[in-house]
């Protein structure tokens, strides 16, 4: 087991050490999307902000402008029209209304009236349109900037289309601005055309009226807005914002008031809904977060390039280690294979000395046996000597298999014998 753990132990190192990276990857990574989907969900909240900022502002237009009819008693010029109209700017930070008008409510035997109006105003010859059963009108009077789409509007009995008069009604309930539903515009009048929708604002009567019966209000300022004009320009008002939307009223849902998006596999999406003005509004959001595809991922991808780079390095040192210690274990069993040699080339070697002092104490008796003198002795013992001596240069010389033994053994017994040769 111990020795199956080290076979693979660089390998354990390195899934060990690239588990906390890939660990802290998870959790970068899952804190990413956190963010970014926090990120998306506050630029949606500020594009559904946007619309509905910009459409409150016009509303306050629609206050003053009443404001306007009511300090004039009901008999506002055009000029005194135009004059506050280029004050504030329609065109400008106020962009996306078509305009911003008057109609006034009058009992339908009374349609000669406003006819009066529109051709005092604009020196124009309209009738009041479309035929309609209901006992009141609401013809569009006064309408500004007259241009090609808002002057063909002028005449127009908004009272007989069912969605702009229950805006009015509730209005004329409330006493404050309400919003109709989708309408097509009269000033669509081209191919472009778009869902749009108004806002009125009731007049009360300045005092008493000749008209029998009365109508229960003056008119209306109103609004006339095409719905992609006025969102695109409430979304363009600031930084761009990674969204794209879709809005419907929750009244007329398959008549979307703008729909931008394009890409129906974008990365978020949500919902958000506000209530303006009588209405419901439903702003479907989807859109790319910021950073998409592998940009998106590299600060993760980076963390996982570390990990692996980490996880190697260890692994790759582990293996150096451990190769250095098997190379430090050879070393040590060669050098103890050595000093086991050593020692017994030692051994050898004294049991070879103690031999050959042995042999020479034995001639050294020897000769002393047969020598008459110091002179016969040391002629002796040389002569002897000089046998032992031959002897090993034969054994150093040649094989002990190969050595002849004759000569070895009367090159022995010049050792012990006097005679010069032995037959």
């Amino acid at each position: 087991m111990r020795a199956l753990i080290g076979r693979h132990l660089p390998k354990i190192v390195f899934l060990l050490a690239l588990c906390p990276g890939l660990a802290m990857t998870w959790v970068i990574n899952i804190s990413g999307e956190r963010r970014l989907q926090a990120e998306f969900e506050r630029a949606a909240d500020l594009a559904v902000d946007r619309v509905v900022a910009r459409l409150e502002r016009h509303v306050v237009v629609l206050r003053a402008v009443r404001g306007l009819f009511s300090a004039t008693r009901g008999d506002l010029s055009r000029d005194e029209f135009l004059r506050f109209l280029d004050s504030i700017d329609l065109t400008g930070e106020l962009s996306g209304v078509q305009g911003v008008g008057f109609a006034r409510m009058l009992s339908r035997a009374d349609h000669a009236l406003a006819e009066d109006d529109v051709r005092r105003l604009y020196e124009l010859d309209v009738n009041v349109h479309p035929d309609s059963p209901q006992s009141w009108i609401t013809p569009i009077v006064l309408l500004e900037p007259a241009n090609g789409r808002n002057t063909p509007a002028l005449g127009f009995d908004m009272y007989a289309d069912d969605t702009r008069r229950s805006a009015m009604e509730r209005a004329i309930a409330s006493g404050d601005a309400q919003m109709s539903g989708p309408v097509e515009l009269v000033q669509e009048i081209t191919e472009d055309k778009q869902t749009g929708f108004l806002v009125y604002l009731p007049v009360q009567s300045a005092g008493p009226t000749t008209e029998t019966p009365a109508p229960p209000v003056a008119g209306f300022v109103y609004a006339p807005f095409r719905g992609t004009d006025l969102i695109q320009a409430a979304l363009a008002a600031g930084t761009p914002l990674p969204v794209s939307l879709r809005v419907v009223d929750t009244g007329a849902p398959e008549t979307p008031l703008f729909d931008g998006i394009a890409d129906t596999k974008a990365t978020w999406r949500l919902s958000r809904s506000a209530t303006m003005l009588g209405r419901q509004w439903q702003f479907d959001v989807q859109g790319n977060p910021a950073g998409v595809g592998a940009q998106r991922y590299l600060d993760s991808l980076f963390l996982v390039l570390i990990s692996l780079l980490f996880a190697a390095a260890a692994a790759s040192f582990v293996a150096t280690r451990q190769a250095e210690a098997i190379q430090a274990r050879e070393r040590a069993v060669a050098a103890s294979r050595e000093a086991d040699y050593r020692a017994l080339l030692l051994q050898e070697m004294k049991h070879r000395i103690k031999n050959h002092i042995a042999r020479i104490q034995s001639i050294s008796r020897q000769s002393a046996r047969g020598a008459t003198d110091v002179k016969a002795f040391t002629t002796a013992f040389d002569a002897r000597l000089q046998a032992m001596s031959a002897v090993q240069e034969i054994l150093a010389g040649t094989a002990v298999a190969e050595a002849d033994l004759r000569d070895i053994l009367l090159t022995e017994l010049q050792q012990s014998r006097d005679t010069a040769q032995i037959a």
